[in-house]
Formats: structure tokens, sequence, C-alpha cells
């Protein structure tokens, strides 16, 4: 019996700590729909530079987000034929925005490079990277209300085949490599966003759960 209770528990850290690595990923993901916005609107998307956090402070107060990050990273880095530079380019930052929905023309795409600070147009590196996504202005402490300002943009991000739900194979599709999720994964975070055993989600079953993401931030 204390086994089974000590299963338990273990699977309940288990299933808390999946979702939190969901709820950053998809922070994550908003605070880039941010960027590229400000960029095709030729805006600067940081804040003043002394309020920016450094590389160095990201590696030792945000690692899980950093690790969260990573695979999205070498995901636009990846080339068709598998290998990887280690620095994305402006190809590769175009088809991350498409991916989102944006349509990055090369003023915007060179903003994004422009504002990594003494970063090579060939090649932005995952520091050079992570630094620019983690300091975009209202993203601190407010990734979830930047979650539901852009819903349908990270909802369309895993809405793949453009059908307006998400089925368990295209989530899967998503993040089985950056999150390491499975179906009985994939299970579990459908029933913590709607409450109840789904197969699919719709767009307005993630901006319920974008919106009390936001409130619960706000409280």
């Amino acid at each position: 019996m204390d086994e089974l209770k000590d299963l338990k528990a273990l699977r309940e850290v288990a299933n808390k700590e999946r979702e939190l690595a969901w709820r950053t990923y998809i922070q994550t993901l908003a605070a880039l729909c941010e960027a590229f916005s400000a960029c095709l609107a030729a805006e600067c998307f940081l804040p003043p530079e002394g309020e920016r956090r450094s590389w160095e402070s990201l590696v030792d107060k945000a690692k899980p987000t950093l690790i969260c990050m990573l695979p999205l990273f070498e995901e636009a880095d990846t080339s068709a034929d598998g290998t990887c530079a280690g620095r994305i380019s402006p190809v590769d930052v175009y088809e991350l925005g498409h991916r989102l929905g944006f349509e990055l023309d090369w003023p915007a795409i060179a903003s994004f490079f422009e504002q990594a600070p003494a970063c090579p147009i060939e090649g932005m590196r995952f520091s050079e990277f992570s630094s620019l996504v983690l300091n975009v202005r209202g993203a601190q402490g407010q990734g979830a209300a930047l979650a539901v300002k852009y819903s349908h943009r990270v909802f369309g991000f895993f809405d793949v085949d453009g059908g307006g739900s998400i089925d368990q194979q295209e989530m899967i599709d998503r993040l089985a490599k950056p999150l390491g999720f499975d179906y009985a994964a994939v299970d579990q975070l459908y029933l913590d966003i709607c409450g109840v055993p789904r197969r699919t989600l719709t767009y307005a079953e993630c901006k319920r759960y974008f919106e009390r993401l936001a409130d619960e931030n706000e409280h």
C-alpha cells in the first residue's frame, strides 16, 4: 500500500513537471510572437539596456526555461539533411516565424538579428537567441498574458494541418522531441487543459486555458 502511494505521488510530480514545461514552452512561443510582431512594425522589442538580463544571469536563474527553449532552437537549426550548424540563419528565423503564422520580410528578419549585440547576420548562437527571447519587453513574468494575446498563433503552431483542432498526433509531433511527451503525457495534458479526458483540443479550449494561466499569474 505504501508503495502504491509512493508511485501515485511520483506520477503526480511527473505530471506537474510536464505541465510546467508545457507552460514554459507556450510562453516562449508567445514571446517569439511578440518579438516578430515588433520586427514587422519596425520597433524595438527589448527593454532599455540596463533592464536586460545577461546570459550569465539566465544560466544562473532561468535553467528550466533554457532547457525548454533549447529544442526549439535545435529544431530551427536542423537542416534538411539532419545536420546542425550551432547557429540559426535568417532562413531559419523565417521558417520559425512561418510556423507561428508570420511572413517575415527581410527588414523584419534583419531587425531581429540587429537586436542581438555583436551577432553576425550569418547566424545566431543559442546564447544570443535565448537572451533575445527571454528579454522581450513584457515577457518577464507576463508570458501567460502574451500567450492570450497571441493565442491564435500559438494554437496554430500545434494545429499543423490547419483543421481547427489539435489532435493527439499533432501535439506529440510538436512536443515529443522538445519535452519528451508521449500519448500518456498528452492524455494528461488534455485533461489538465479541459478538466475531462479528450482526444482533441479546440481553439476555444486552449484560449480559456491560457486565460486561466494569466489569471493565476495576476493573483
